[in-house]
Parts: C-alpha cells; structure tokens; sequence
C-alpha cells in the first residue's frame, strides 16, 4: 500500500535509544503533558525504545536510561524537577551526550549488536539563547560528534523563536519545533513524536565501538521484528564501507517461513514497496525484493568507490515489510503474537570516522613538511 510522508509513523513500530534534554526552567506543571505525549508514541518497552532523560543546564540525570515509561512518571515530577539547576546550556548538553553515546557504542561492541534503534537527542529549551562563545564552541563540536557518533540526530523542541537553534540540527525544517503553551499536547507534541517515530533504525558494525577500529573480521547478527501492515527503516552509514573491503555485505534471513519485502536505496530515507511522497512527482530511487525462506545481501564492497570523502558517499538505506506469515511469534522480543521475526546481519564491515580521516591527512602533511626540510 502506498504510503506518504504525513502517514508514514502508522506504518512504523518506533524503536529508538532517546536522550531527552530539559530546561527545568519550564514550571512541571505546563510542561508535562507536552513531553508525556511524546514519550508516550514511541514504545518505551523492555524489548524495544530506551529513554534517558537529562537537565539542560549541566546534563545531571534526572531519569536513569529505563525501558520502563512508569519509571519516568516515578522519578519525574514537580518535586524532583524543583532540585535541579534551571536554565540551558548548550556546550553542557553537547558533552554529556557525546559521553553518552559513546558509551553506548562500547556498550555495542561488547554485546555485539547491530542496534536496531534509532538514536536522539531531544533538547526542550525554554526561552534561553545561545551566546557567541558557546555557538561557536557548539559548532566546532557538532561537527565533530557528527563524526564520531554519525547516526545521532538532534531536535529541538523549545520556547521562544526556535529558529535561533537552526545551525545546530542536519536540517531545519524537519528538526525544528516551536513549544507553544496553550496549544493540545496532540497539536504542539505530535510532530515532534511523528519526526522521531521517522529517522531510521541504525545498523552498525558494533565491533567499532567509540574507537572506530577493529582488528577483527566477520559476522555479527540480530534478531529484528516486523508485524502485518508495519514497515521498519533502517540506515547504514558509510562510515561502515567507506573503504574498500572483500566479501562485505548486508544480509537479512527470513524466519518463521515469512515472506518478506526488502527495498533499498542510496538517496531516499524510506524506501518501501510503492512508496509515494507529497512533495515531488518524481520516481524514487529504490529497488524492491521479495524473499520467503530464502536470504538477501546487499554488497557493500566498493559502495563507496569514486568518492573522496565519507561524507560525500551515501548511507544506504533498507526497509522490511511482512508480506506474508503462517506461524506466530513466541520469542520474548515479539510485542504481539503477530509479528514476525528476521535475521540481520553485517558482514566483513568496516570502521571508517571522518576524525580518523582529518588526523591521517594532518600526519601526512606533517610527514611531508619534514620530509622537504630533509632534502
């Protein structure tokens, strides 16, 4: 069936790792609704969406990481808010969820996961603006963290004129929303929850970790789930096969006897069979397979090849619709009875940061200015 852009968060089961960065300057009591309707469209669950939720001033906890949503409700409240020092303070934020994420990552390589969630930062600043020191320091960091941590995606979701956060997010006019008090949480909180519930899943090569290098070749899989009518997104960047490397795939393994619809692309973020989009009439870049007991690869070995840089080469990314099912789920992960179960796993890939890359071309000049003075 063809889905849209503005429909598209029906189609999908949300499964993200959410950092969520508040201003405690904003009184409980006007806010909570707002931020409780977002949480509440994404699938805080054991076996699906995480939630860490942090002060905006000098990113102190306030919700430990929870697959639980009651534990927000718990430790979240008018009382426990009062304690925390109010205001925002951007370069703060930055720092705590590099640490964050990078954690995460090393997290990864030691359980060997591929993810399967997307990962945000959701920042709800009050009115606060952003100083000339702490934007250029901002700057200079989110580039680097764009680097090292590539499939994070920041949105703002604040008072006053949002615009201010514009030079801090990959795209303003899809990462940027206006909290305005007076509006329905459904009205003012629900395309924040759409934009979430929309960035893709990212499948990584956890044997990286936060270091990107590896010494080590080979498989690393998991077990991944889809139900009826649903579709799951997924983004792998380049930073995973920028080089060139042998035998280096992307595989996905029905299970279950499912029959399953994979599609992929290099340009669209959502590809899927049928797909359609508001705002051009032009075809989608995309190529759509069927697979029903059987496996698919996508080769990833020279992908990059005729770039220079790993910004420069795509991401691709991969979409798994159910087409069909005769047997239920009974493992723990599955939400319903319903779903049906996949395996994905990565192959032979790389780890390429675009640091990495800044520091092997600042050590060749390096190199070459001695070796002039030598000569």
């Amino acid at each position: 069936m063809a889905t849209s852009n503005l429909d598209l968060t029906d189609a999908i089961t949300p499964m993200t790792n959410l950092y969520l960065f508040l201003d405690t300057s904003w009184q409980y009591s006007t806010i909570v609704d707002y931020i409780a309707y977002v949480i509440q469209q994404l699938n805080i669950h054991p076996y699906a969406s995480t939630i860490t939720m942090l002060s905006a001033q000098d990113g102190s906890i306030i919700v430990n990481t929870t697959n639980y949503i009651t534990d927000v409700y718990q430790q979240w409240n008018a009382t426990t808010q009062a304690t925390y020092t109010q205001g925002f303070n951007l370069p703060n934020v930055l720092r705590t969820i590099q640490n964050l994420t990078q954690y995460l990552m090393n997290e990864e390589k030691t359980n060997s996961s591929l993810s399967g969630h997307s990962l945000v930062a959701l920042i709800i600043p009050n009115q606060q603006t952003i100083n000339d020191g702490d934007s250029s320091y901002a700057t200079t960091e989110i580039q680097y963290i764009q680097e090292q941590i590539p499939d994070l995606r920041f949105i703002y979701y604040g008072g006053g004129s949002i615009q201010r956060f514009s030079s801090f997010v990959r795209d303003p006019t899809q990462d940027l929303f206006s909290l305005t008090l007076g509006s329905t949480p459904a009205t003012s909180a629900g395309p924040v929850a759409k934009r979430i519930v929309q960035i893709p899943r990212r499948v990584i090569n956890p044997r990286c970790g936060s270091t990107w290098y590896t010494n080590s070749w080979g498989t690393d899989q998991t077990a991944q789930y889809v139900g009826p009518g649903k579709v799951n997104f997924y983004r792998v960047s380049s930073n995973y096969f920028f080089g060139a490397g042998a035998n280096r795939y992307l595989t996905i393994q029905s299970q279950n006897g499912g029959t399953y619809t994979i599609c992929t692309s290099r340009t669209y973020a959502w590809p899927q069979q049928n797909s359609t989009t508001l705002s051009t009439t032009n075809s989608i870049d995309q190529s759509c397979t069927q697979i029903s007991g059987n496996s698919f690869s996508y080769d990833l070995s020279n992908a990059c090849e005729g770039y220079y840089t790993i910004t420069q080469c795509p991401d691709l990314y991969l979409s798994v619709q159910a087409t069909s099912n005769t047997t239920s789920c009974i493992q723990d992960a599955c939400q319903t009875p319903d779903q049906w179960r996949y395996i994905m796993s990565m192959v032979n890939m790389g780890c390429y940061s675009g640091v990495s890359g800044i520091a092997a071309s600042l050590l060749i000049i390096v190199f070459a200015i001695l070796a002039l003075r030598l000569i």
